[in-house]
């Protein structure tokens, strides 16, 4: 910078965090550089919007970043355990956890060929949508009734969640009544009828019918914002036909625990 005497530096980056961190490191410079937040992508219009219309060079600095992979909570690392989060813009909306959660297969497969290049991007895709889960108990206490199904569809399909097993239906309601579990999985039937009678009780809002015998239940206007997620994976499951193969993987798994 020391250099750049009669010139102008103009900085795009999706990441806010990078723009702060140039903004630190060339604080002595601020006069000559300009820091945008934006996408290359973007690049004309950031060009056009500041009046610049030719530059003497431009250098790219494409992909990751090693802060970004260094801090877990933005969940580009492999080796640390954190939420599927991915953004390099953490301003923007959709995260890979809702990309691997909700797309379907088709599209799975596309990105991965298109953007990835990755020849394998069928298997892949096919082996994603075979482990659609609701990940947004991920931390959440969950009451299950033990020695059923329902204690094994919370721990395979609720990954992070953390179980409470009460034999009594009425003290896994009162536990979720009185905040002291995020959500309840019961019997259907039997979370509708105390939706029903119970003011403070909430049901997953999914038409299940007799296809699916167990329903997750939340406190009255959902505060910790569960219902969102487990219905578009119980009707994602049920669009692509694959609600029953879902119930009898966790009926296996719960045999196995009774066998064991």
């Amino acid at each position: 910078m020391r250099r750049l005497t009669t010139g102008r530096l103009i900085a795009l980056d999706r990441d806010e965090t990078a723009i702060e961190a140039a903004n630190r490191r060339l604080g002595d410079y601020l006069d000559k550089v300009t820091l945008v937040h934006s996408n290359f992508s973007a690049l004309d219009a950031v060009l056009h919007e500041l009046g610049v219309h030719g530059v003497d060079g431009m250098l790219f600095d494409l992909g990751v970043s090693s802060p970004q992979l260094d801090e877990a909570q933005r969940g580009f690392s492999y080796k640390q355990d954190a939420p599927l989060d991915m953004r390099m813009d953490e301003s923007a909306a959709l995260t890979a956890r809702e990309v691997v959660n909700t797309y379907s297969y088709e599209e799975l497969r596309r990105i991965l060929f298109e953007y990835g290049e990755e020849r394998y991007a069928p298997a892949i895709a096919k082996r994603i949508c075979q482990h659609t889960s609701i990940e947004s108990f991920s931390g959440k206490s969950v009451g299950a009734q033990t020695g059923t199904t329902k204690a094994d569809l919370v721990t395979s399909d609720m990954p992070g969640a953390n179980l409470v097993g009460l034999t009594s239906v009425n003290d896994l309601v009162n536990q979720l009544v009185y905040d002291k579990v995020d959500a309840i999985v019961v019997d259907g039937a039997v979370a509708q009828q105390y939706a029903k009678s119970n003011s403070d009780l909430v049901v997953a809002d999914v038409s299940l019918g007799e296809a699916f015998p167990y329903c997750v239940a939340v406190q009255k206007g959902d505060p910790k914002g569960l219902l969102p997620s487990i219905n578009a994976t119980i009707a994602k499951l049920i669009a692509d036909g694959k609600i029953e193969q879902y119930i009898a993987d966790a009926e296996a798994l719960s045999d196995q625990a009774i066998a064991n």
